[in-house]
């Protein structure tokens, strides 16, 4: 009878491979004289599991022994030889420089555009609201001021709603020359939306909006390091922006970003002009909404479009086929993006595997 084929193919993948054929024979003999002694056949394919398994422990760390022997024989082999070549070490270490740099850029990319999750409070209930022509089955990817309060007041399956636009604002210091900054304009509910707090002091709230409220703005914590040092004592302090005295109120995470305005120093309450809070056909502003607990993206689009429908009775010249797009916040921010990533990221693994090739022939 012949040993257990399993017992005996296991431990073969883990025995190194110098010694695996004189164990597994000293082994099959064992096995041998056991069924010369022994009356039963299952008894004896139990001994040799038995066997097996004690022997597992033993046969890995024996495995890995030898395996580091050899890398580190392999290694040695390798320096001598790079040692003797100047020039086909350079371009060897040149290559994989090369291959290796361009693998790792575009792969960390990839990593925190596709794999990484945004970092929000749960994030994939957070949607982008965008406005389309359905005859033309096109869309501006963004609302106007009228349109953006009668979606969040109309609406029954988002708990929050919020919107968000672009700008700069010239920043005067004394003894500093001016300097234009990237900021961001946001509703009272924007990081109601996202879930996120400030790490110290406080977000930007709906009472900050109208124009006769005072001006407030939070900012980033690299800018809170850089600009101002790391002070604990920021909060209160003003910034001239546009010649408007502005009062810092908040410092946001070290690890918040917002990637469509990723550049941005300063968030600042939005405050719309006259003519932007009543020209329904002005798109201008983003919008975006954290979905009610239970409610499908698929339930919020019909809810909002049913709403955005409805605006043809009031403005039937701008919005005769209006209609709504609800994708996740990071579909909206990947779009079009995602393929050419994962086009570089398998293009510069392939660079990695022809300079490794290469080096090797």
């Amino acid at each position: 009878m012949k040993p257990p084929a399993a017992a005996r193919w296991l431990l073969a993948r883990v025995l190194p491979h110098d010694d695996r054929r004189v164990i597994l024979s000293d082994l099959d003999d064992e096995f041998t004289q056991v069924i010369a002694s022994s009356r039963s056949s299952r008894s004896a394919r139990l001994w040799y599991w038995r066997q097996a398994l004690a022997s597992l422990p033993g046969a890995a760390t024996m495995r890995i022994r030898f395996q580091w022997r050899d890398l580190w024989r392999d290694l040695g082999h390798g320096g001598r030889l790079l040692k003797h070549n100047k020039m086909f070490a350079a371009a060897a270490i040149l290559t994989l420089m090369l291959g290796i740099g361009a693998t790792s850029a575009v792969l960390t990319l990839a990593n925190a555009v596709l794999v990484r999750p945004l970092p929000y409070l749960e994030p994939d209930r957070i949607v982008s609201v965008m406005e389309i022509d359905r005859q033309r089955d096109a869309t501006s990817g963004n609302v106007s001021w009228p349109d953006f309060n009668d979606y969040a007041r109309g609406n029954q399956t988002l708990s929050a709603m919020a919107a968000y636009s672009g700008g700069s604002r010239t920043l005067t210091a004394p003894g500093a020359p001016a300097q234009q900054l990237p900021i961001v304009l946001v509703t009272g509910r924007f990081f109601e939306v996202l879930g996120v707090n400030a790490a110290f002091g406080r977000t930007l709230v709906d009472d900050d909006i109208p124009q006769s409220a005072p001006a407030v703005a939070l900012i980033t914590n690299a800018s809170w390091r850089t600009r101002f040092g790391s002070d604990p004592n920021v909060l209160g302090r003003t910034l001239d922006l546009n010649g408007v005295p502005t009062t810092i109120v908040g410092v946001l995470p070290a690890d918040f970003e917002f990637p469509p305005r990723g550049q941005a120093e300063l968030w600042l309450p939005v405050h719309p002009s006259k003519n932007q809070m009543e020209r329904k056909f002005y798109h201008w502003i983003d919008a975006i909404g954290r979905l009610r607990h239970g409610v499908t993206i698929d339930q919020a689009q019909a809810d909002l479009d049913r709403i955005a429908r409805s605006f043809a009775a009031v403005d039937p010249r701008a919005h005769q086929h209006s209609g709504v797009l609800t994708p996740r916040l990071r579909d909206r921010i990947v779009g079009n993006v995602k393929p050419t990533l994962l086009i570089l990221s398998i293009a510069s693994l392939m660079v990695l595997l022809v300079a490794c090739a290469n080096i090797g022939g």
